[in-house]
């Protein structure tokens, strides 16, 4: 928020001969010197709402014709700028007897700005008017609570050995470019895990700058290839392990996190298999309401795919409007129907991308996808189709 008092005047008059300018000034066309007193002005001031705006007040009337060389009258500058710096871009107008600049550009808490106004190139000025100068400083404002990780998935306290990826959310947008440097996973001794992310070269974050997706190298997870047999697989079946957050990581408004994280878990049993939604369970509403439907996987999914790739439709084809909701475990989701539900058949539709942690999709094996081949058993969906799981909803 402006102050006012944050506005310091510095040097309105040089010289006493100024106190009495507006007796002593006369105008060319002989008018009484009160006229020459409105034309000095009686007050340069910043406004920073509704709008911030530089006025400077009490020129009287005829200002109108003025504004084709507003910028020689009025000036609003960085003041730590070196050398000659450049009048800030903005719209000039006259009201009611003032000259007004509004800055292209917000001016930026925490700078200090000048503001210059000339008397002595006013219409009817005697020419040898002091500048009026002005300096503003607006506040810097409470910037708030820090920036928090506010969860990391996937959840639950042990995950399949060759679980494929984290997300990390914070409560506010971070910077990006030091993802890398500021997730660690060590194991049970402490000791920092060689190069177990897939380090691309642009972060994968959503657009808000909220979510971080990271990759645990996929030549690691996957048998027979190189960095596996040379490195060893990221995590062992039955071993400890943390996810470590540094403290130090930097949001996008330059401050550090208000903490680190560490989220431990166990590595499981290596996870191969396809999720198979033919196998969850379905936890029907009561028509008339609106109350959710419930899904149940047998096993921990994808949490952001889940939440998209998961549709409900009419038996007659058309969607059912709603919202969907995913547990932090990533078994269970639920839709919230816009309107209340009808008794017959539904079917939710699951498409071919949803994965469950160690990236096997409905489609196909992750091991598959990696190796570039398609296995399927006969009467099978194909790789690329969706399934479909009808359910019924009573009276």
């Amino acid at each position: 928020m402006f102050r006012p008092d944050r506005c310091v005047l510095g040097a309105a008059v040089l010289g006493a001969a100024a106190l009495a300018l507006g007796l002593a000034a006369c105008l060319a066309s002989g008018r009484p010197a009160a006229g020459a007193a409105r034309a000095q002005g009686s007050g340069l001031r910043f406004e920073a709402e509704p709008e911030q705006r530089l006025v400077w007040s009490g020129l009287g009337s005829g200002l109108e014709s003025a504004l084709a060389r507003a910028q020689q009258l009025l000036t609003l500058t960085v003041a730590a700028a070196q050398r000659s710096p450049r009048p800030m871009l903005g719209q000039y107008r006259a009201e009611q007897g003032a000259l007004v600049f509004v800055p292209r550009f917000p001016l930026r808490p925490g700078r200090t700005y000048r503001a210059v106004a000339h008397p002595a190139r006013l219409p009817g000025a005697r020419g040898d008017e002091p500048d009026v100068l002005l300096t503003v400083s607006l506040e810097v404002p409470d910037p708030g609570p820090r920036t928090e990780v506010s969860a990391v998935y996937p959840g639950g306290a042990v995950l399949p050995a060759n679980v494929l990826k984290f997300y990390v959310h914070f409560s506010a947008p971070m910077a990006r470019g030091e993802a890398y440097e500021r997730v660690h996973l060590v194991d049970a001794a402490g000791r920092a895990i060689v190069q177990p992310f897939l380090e691309l070269g642009e972060e994968l974050w959503n657009r808000e700058g909220t979510r971080l997706t990271l990759f645990l190298d996929p030549g690691r997870v996957k048998r027979g290839l190189f960095l596996h047999d040379e490195l060893g697989p990221v995590f062992e079946p039955g071993e400890d392990y943390t996810l470590v957050i540094d403290e130090g990581w930097i949001d996008a408004s330059g401050r550090a996190l208000a903490a680190g994280v560490r989220r431990p878990f166990r590595a499981g049993e290596h996870d191969h298999e396809q999720p198979r939604p033919e196998r969850w369970s379905v936890s029907a509403p009561r028509a008339g309401t609106r109350e959710p439907l419930g899904l149940a996987a047998d096993e921990a999914l994808d949490r952001a795919l889940f939440a998209r790739a998961v549709s409900l439709f009419h038996a007659d084809g058309t969607r059912v409007e709603g919202q969907a909701r995913v547990g932090p475990d990533g078994r269970a989701w639920s839709w919230v129907p816009t309107h209340e539900w009808r008794a017959g058949e539904y079917a939710f539709v699951v498409e071919p991308i949803l994965e469950d942690l160690a990236g096997n999709s409905v489609g196909r094996p992750f091991e598959d996808v990696l190796a570039g081949v398609e296995t399927l058993s006969v009467g099978t969906p194909g790789a690329d189709e969706r399934r479909s799981v009808v359910f019924s909803i009573g009276e």
